[in-house]
Formats: C-alpha cells, sequence, structure tokens
C-alpha cells in the first residue's frame, strides 16, 4: 500500500508538457522582442551614419559644355559628326555656307543640331562636346543643409540611377564660388532667399568608363 502511495506522489510531481499553443505564444514574444531589437540596432546605425555623412539628392554625372559654331553666320550645309562619337582635335564637325566648323579638342559629342537650312551663328551651338576627362558627379545642396561642412578632399559614396543601388566612390573636388543662378526661392519660416552651390566631386574615370553625360546621381559625402 505505501509503495502504491509513493507511486501516486511521484506521478502527482510529474512535469506535464505545456501545451502547443502556449509554446507558439512565447515563441511568438520572443520573436517581436528580437525583432524590435533589430530594427532599433538599425535605427541607431542608421541615425550615426546620416550625422556623419551630407546627403545630396539632386546630382548628375556631367562636364563643361563646348560650343561648336560658325565664326561667321550663315546658313547651315551640313554636319558630319553624331552625338555620341568621340571625335579628334581640328575634325570638321559642320559647314555653314563656305566655311567650316572645326573641333578645338577632342572629346565626346553630345548634341547635334542637324537642320540643314537653317541660318545659325556662333551662339548657336550647332555642336556640343565635352572632354571626358572633366567629367564629375555634381550635386546641387543649400546653403543650410550642410553646405559649410563640405571641403576637398572628403570621401563620397554615390551611386548612378542607371545602375540601381551600386555604391561608387569619388572625393570632393570643390564646391562653387557663387550659388547657382536659379529663380528665387524663399524660406517659409522668415522669407529669406534659399541658395544653391555646387558641389563637384571627382571620381576615376578609367573604372567608370560606362557614365554617360547626364546619368542622375545621388550622393553621400563623409564629414571629416
Amino acid at each position: 500500500m505505501a509503495k502504491d502511495t509513493e507511486k501516486a506522489s511521484n506521478s502527482g510531481n510529474e512535469k506535464r508538457p505545456l501545451p502547443a499553443k502556449v509554446i507558439r505564444s512565447r515563441v511568438g514574444r520572443v520573436l517581436v522582442v528580437l525583432l524590435i531589437l533589430y530594427l532599433a540596432y538599425v535605427g541607431l546605425g542608421y541615425w550615426k551614419q546620416t550625422q556623419n555623412e551630407i546627403y545630396i539628392d539632386n546630382s548628375e554625372i556631367s562636364a563643361p559644355l563646348i560650343s561648336l559654331g560658325p565664326q561667321v553666320p550663315g546658313v547651315l550645309n551640313h554636319v558630319y559628326v553624331y552625338e555620341g562619337q568621340s571625335i579628334d582635335k581640328n575634325m570638321i564637325v559642320a559647314r555653314v555656307n563656305d566655311q567650316n566648323v572645326y573641333s578645338e579638342v577632342a572629346g565626346d559629342v553630345v548634341y547635334v543640331q542637324d537642320v540643314p537650312g537653317e541660318v545659325v551663328s556662333s551662339a548657336s551651338g550647332i555642336v556640343e562636346m565635352i572632354q571626358p576627362q572633366d567629367m564629375r558627379v555634381v550635386g546641387r545642396l543649400e546653403e543650410n543643409k550642410g553646405l559649410s561642412d563640405i571641403k576637398p578632399g572628403q570621401k563620397v559614396r554615390f551611386t548612378v540611377d542607371a545602375y540601381g543601388s551600386e555604391k561608387f566612390e569619388g572625393v570632393v573636388e570643390r564646391v562653387s564660388p557663387a550659388p547657382v543662378q536659379s529663380a528665387l526661392a524663399f524660406s517659409i519660416s522668415n522669407s529669406r532667399q534659399e541658395k544653391s552651390y555646387y558641389v563637384y566631386v571627382k571620381y576615376d574615370i578609367a573604372k567608370y568608363p560606362e557614365f554617360l553625360y547626364g546619368m542622375s546621381a545621388k550622393m553621400w559625402i563623409e564629414k571629416n
């Protein structure tokens, strides 16, 4: 009898397995806590990153345009080059009346005004070209968005819209000495004129030959 009583007592002390519903509930709570901690970690990292970087959304691959036109106004007879063509120095690019229009330097043609019979002048820009070695990532930044923190030599990460989220590298070359000429814009808070400046970023052109003039970009400049 005593043994039977002892067995009954031990049997009552045995731990019963938790129901599956309770287990799922506890696992769910743990996962929620882990997710919150992860999001907090990611958010903190993003906050630290934004504190150490200056973001410029309004950027593009650009270079100074070289405009080619006749010295004396006349009727455009023919254009001998096409957009995207690489041309040499002193190459005939167009003919106006009885005069040829030559390229002054070697470079790439980015625009052609091929309208035979139209009257053109030196200001018409029959052909516009760039020199690839002059290409930069150029961003436009408002003066109150961190402009004072930008200095030559700072490291830059940038993306080019045509290549998705792939990151490329460059360095700040300079900031334009004068504000961008544009229509007046005023801050709602105090009606002061908002001014923007160009930020020029140099990159390894030989490393990224796929970049084309005018491609849209975004950049992140590391603060020193």
